[in-house]
């Protein structure tokens, strides 16, 4: 598999817009995208417009703003105020 299959297949623009990885062949991004791939698929295979979403440790939000045009209410909680922006 070349880098470029790899990159299309990895693909989560939420992510990017959320985390800044420096290089985009990086370790951490590959595992940010892989983790959100799957969390995603969840997401949307589970989603129902009239159900609350609970983004428990959002971070910046990558998930919430998967789930943005899938639930009616988005409900974000952070520990680390540094994340909060």
């Amino acid at each position: 598999m070349s880098i470029n299959s790899l990159q299309e297949i990895i693909n989560i623009p939420e992510l990017d817009a959320f985390h800044n990885y420096g290089d985009p062949y990086s370790n951490v991004r590959y595992y940010h995208h892989l983790k959100a791939l799957v969390t995603s698929k969840f997401i949307k295979s589970n989603s129902d417009f009239n159900k609350i979403f609970l983004d428990a440790g959002a971070g910046l939000g990558p998930y919430s703003a998967i789930a943005s045009p899938l639930f009616k209410h988005i409900y974000m909680f952070e520990y680390d105020e540094s994340e909060l922006t």
